[in-house]
């Protein structure tokens, strides 16, 4: 990708990209939820992102051992056809099906600011790694040439308007690196040198108590605080429209000084209604 690429088109149905899309296999695969009596469990962001690509969950079981010694959880997506799996290496051999295990997960931290997770898709022998975080953090894990120019006027937009964003990215790991290694090998040399594959931009909209409580709290002279790890703008935003920050009230935003990264830049930027 050119210095100066800018975002793809923003892509609103994950159906019309085919399934071999590294940025769906993200999606589908970058999450820490469980099944429990075969209803999907986690945090409802995970949620509502996994539904939106309209793959399924399978937990390890006998039917699931066709990776390595130990079994993996396994995500597919509900029905394949030929033309959504276009650029596959194993095409001419579809009687294997096309599903992703993920060999091992990397837990949200707050310190990290993302989470991440290996995974193989049946009948490849390589792995990739994929994150997803704060974008700024994600951005900083990638190669500078991968990221698109206007990365933080497309990132400022969505977030200045309330919206959640989370940034992607993935990284092909060492066709030699087996199992044992996967479940070895230390984050930090996973996250750096990744491609950035994009951003999910999820609208979180406010209960509608939230503005009526605010409003009686101000009455009563009591004061409010957010914390919140969102970005600094979506959290600014939020403020004004719940009531938090009144309209005549400015708001000054801090900054420490801290190294900076590389401007970033991606192709594509889902948006979730």
């Amino acid at each position: 990708m050119e210095a100066d690429e800018a975002f793809g088109r923003t892509v609103i149905d994950v159906t019309a990209l085919p399934l071999t899309c590294p940025l769906i296999q993200a999606l589908a695969s970058c999450h820490s939820l469980t099944s429990i009596e075969g209803k999907l469990t986690g945090d409802p962001l995970d949620l509502k992102m996994f539904e939106f690509t309209k793959w399924v969950l399978e937990e390890p079981g006998p039917e699931n051992t066709r990776y390595d010694n130990l079994a993996p959880a396994v995500v597919k997506p509900a029905s394949t056809n030929e033309s959504a799996l276009q650029d596959f290496e194993d095409l001419d051999n579809m009687e294997i099906p096309y599903e992703i295990g993920l060999l091992r997960r990397f837990h949200f931290s707050s310190s990290q600011q993302s989470m991440g997770v290996i995974t193989r898709v049946l009948g490849q022998a390589q792995m990739v790694y994929f994150v997803k975080g704060a974008p700024e953090k994600v951005a900083g894990m990638c190669k500078p040439e991968t990221l698109p120019g206007n990365f933080n006027v497309v990132l400022n937009d969505y977030t200045s308007n309330g919206f959640r964003v989370i940034g992607f990215a993935c990284k092909k790991l060492d066709r030699k690196m087996k199992w044992v290694d996967a479940q070895r090998i230390k984050r930090e040399q996973l996250e750096c040198d990744m491609v950035f594959l994009g951003l999910l931009v999820m609208q979180n909209s406010l209960k509608p108590e939230t503005i009526e409580v605010i409003r009686d709290l101000h009455d009563a002279n009591m004061r409010q605080v957010m914390v919140t790890g969102d970005n600094i703008m979506t959290a600014m935003s939020v403020g004004r429209v719940c009531g938090m920050v009144q309209p005549h009230q400015k708001m000054v935003l801090i900054s420490l000084a801290q190294h900076q990264h590389t401007d970033p830049r991606p192709p594509l930027c889902v948006e979730v209604g």
